[in-house]
């Protein structure tokens, strides 16, 4: 039993490093010319690292690929945990009480624009 279990972690081990790879190729050879872009934090192939690590290779690939899929033009970014082990989503965040802005959720005005102008008007 115990050469299986020793087996089964060879194999995810070597699983994990070939799904890591690119993403580390990637990290080092293509992201530096860009600079940082993502819209998350961390950022997108840093998220896809450690949910492979995390996860395993499956679940760490499609969770990479989902957040990758998230991080659009359209999208609000913000931080972005791997949820922890099985798990599928991270846990909700929530503010502690003395943080400022706590009481209003409503995503603010952009700069110089009164949040009660009506731009309809």
């Amino acid at each position: 039993m115990a050469q299986m279990e020793r087996a089964i972690t060879v194999v995810r081990r070597v699983l994990v490093a070939l799904a890591s790879a690119p993403i580390i190729a990637y990290q080092r050879y293509i992201s530096p010319a860009f600079g940082p872009r993502c819209r998350y934090a961390p950022s997108c192939s840093a998220y896809a690292l450690q949910a492979i690590r995390v996860h395993g290779p499956i679940k760490g690939l499609i969770l990479g690929a989902w957040r990758l899929l998230r991080c659009n033009p359209w999208s609000h970014g913000g931080v972005d945990h791997v949820p922890a082990r099985g798990r599928w989503k991270p846990e909700a965040w929530v503010p502690p009480d003395d943080w400022a802005g706590h009481d209003n959720w409503e995503r603010p005005a952009p700069m110089g624009l009164d949040p009660e102008h009506d731009l309809t008007e």
